[in-house]
């Protein structure tokens, strides 16, 4: 038996025939129509990675979205009908990791699915680490502590600083950081990725004018993290 799905969509032929497909996998598949059936669930079981849609009858997935990125550490995949650029980056700033909308292809969403869980699984490898007098690293939990301070990343900005952090000062493009981060190769746009440098730059500031920690992006070259303070 392979990792444990929720699937949160109110279309029920969309929901059986995804619910299907991941079964056929070897997934074993969690099924909710409204936020109130998703948060009953959620009382009493962990999944492995949700797969949200936005619109659904009792609200919207963004409310559920935000609840697990502050309690719990599960990858959330949005699959909606909303295309307009404004509500993708709203999911994202809400915690989610990616995005497809629909109509889609199942095996673009199976691929994405296994990327976010092999992904996941190869950050929690090893065990505390010092990467700086005061930056510790405990890739089993991914968190990541900065003078003994939570930076209270998720599980997808943990990976994108790692992977910055590892790049030892060499620029990673945008494509180059979804390739690896996300598990995919893409030559869709960048928003994903973008969205989420923009929330880890506001999470490494810890409140400060002056950040210990700044992510440095030149055009054309891509991104890179300074360690401006080891005090």
């Amino acid at each position: 038996m392979k990792h444990s799905i929720l699937l949160v969509e109110d279309e029920k032929d969309i929901l059986d025939y995804n619910k299907k497909c991941l079964e056929r996998e070897g997934y074993r598949v969690l099924t909710a129509r409204t936020l109130r059936q998703a948060r009953d669930l959620l009382k009493t079981t962990f999944p492995d990675l949700v797969v949200l849609d936005i619109m659904l009858p009792d609200g919207s997935g963004l409310e559920l979205c935000r609840e697990l990125a502050a309690s719990a550490r599960i990858p959330i995949l949005f699959l909606t009908s909303l295309n307009e650029s404004q509500q993708i980056v709203k999911s994202l700033r809400a915690g989610g990791d990616d995005y497809i909308t629909k109509p889609y292809n199942i095996d673009v969403l199976l691929a994405r699915i296994e990327a976010q869980l092999r992904r996941m699984e190869q950050f929690k490898a090893s065990d505390m680490q010092t990467v700086s007098p005061k930056l510790r690293l405990d890739s089993n939990n991914q968190r990541a502590y900065w003078d003994g301070e939570d930076l209270l990343l998720n599980p997808k900005e943990y990976r994108l600083f790692l992977t910055l952090l590892h790049s030892k000062n060499r620029f990673l493009s945008a494509e180059e950081l979804y390739s690896r981060v996300w598990g995919m190769n893409t030559s869709a746009d960048i928003r994903t990725v973008e969205v989420h440098i923009s929330r880890l730059r506001a999470k490494l500031k810890l409140g400060r004018d002056l950040s210990p920690m700044t992510i440095e992006y030149i055009r054309g070259r891509g991104y890179r993290i300074l360690i401006t303070s080891k005090e």
